[in-house]
């Protein structure tokens, strides 16, 4: 499995690949406001039913994000686009991100 470091800043986020430790690289780095939480998500389980092009699938690999200044606004980020696939409003300010493969 790939080893994904995440470092959120005041003024953005980077997100490294340590697979190989002797060849590390930078896969993104993102100039954005300050960054509060950040957390790769897990590419979802799907059920026989469902189409394989379900954002979850289609983006993968996706990065759920919050800036400090909104963290009510949870941003979903795929690192195959480089760009902010889907934006989650929720009524209260989020206090920590979570995700499973079943509950994508």
């Amino acid at each position: 499995p790939r080893q994904l470091v995440v470092i959120g800043y005041t003024d953005g986020f980077q997100v490294w690949d340590f697979t190989d430790p002797a060849a590390s690289k930078e896969l993104i780095s993102k100039q954005d406001k300050a960054v509060l939480q950040a957390r790769m998500l897990p590419c979802p389980l799907l059920p026989v039913d469902v189409a394989a092009d379900v954002m979850g699938v289609a983006c993968a690999p996706v990065m759920a994000y919050l800036h400090k200044s909104a963290p009510a606004l949870v941003r979903l980020f795929s690192l195959k686009s480089h760009d902010d696939v889907h934006l989650l409003r929720l009524t209260e300010p989020a206090k920590s991100l979570q995700a499973s493969r079943k509950f994508f």
